[in-house]
């Protein structure tokens, strides 16, 4: 399984947003912290190119909150 530990935070806009520390560019955006998380789980599936065929898949990535940012 791979481990991928993420900051989550709240934009003035109400929104919240998941960033990775390995790539700070590898970001997403949610109404709320959970939809921040699957989003960010789906943008590091998509930088990865995980496929179903692929070895890795959707329940091997596990992401970890190290820090939230209010």
């Amino acid at each position: 399984m791979m481990k991928i530990p993420i900051v989550l935070g709240k934009k003035a806009d109400g929104a919240f947003y998941a960033k990775t520390l390995q790539e700070p560019d590898c970001c997403a955006e949610g109404r709320t912290k959970d939809e921040a998380v699957k989003n960010i789980r789906e943008e590091i599936r998509y930088r990865l190119e995980v496929c179903a065929c692929a070895w890795l898949h959707e329940n091997a990535i596990e992401i970890e909150v190290r820090r939230e940012v209010d």
